[in-house]
């Protein structure tokens, strides 16, 4: 099952699926920067390390997140994202701070 590996092909993906939303903004300087901080933690920091507890977890978040889009519920896509960024960073930033 995908929400269970923890591969760089699966990070690839994660980047695409944000890239998309940020791309929403119109902005590609914003996206183009996204996929370069992206690419360089992903290429300097082993993913063996990182629990996999949590990537299940964000596979859940994103179905939830595409779902209010859909839906057009904007206080849930809201209350989503404020907590699918700071839990990201803790999630990262364990693999890069704590390994």
């Amino acid at each position: 099952m995908v929400a269970e590996q923890l591969t760089r092909g699966r990070f690839t993906i994660d980047q695409e699926f944000h890239a998309c939303y940020i791309e929403m903004a119109e902005n590609p300087y914003l996206t183009d920067y996204f996929r370069e901080v992206h690419q360089r933690i992903f290429l300097r920091h082993r993913l063996e390390v990182l629990p996999v507890g949590r990537a299940r977890e964000v596979v859940l978040e994103h179905q939830e997140l595409c779902k209010a889009i859909r839906l057009k519920d904007v206080e849930s896509a809201q209350k989503m994202i404020r907590h699918h960024i700071p839990a990201g960073k803790d999630y990262i930033f364990s693999a890069i701070f704590d390994s």
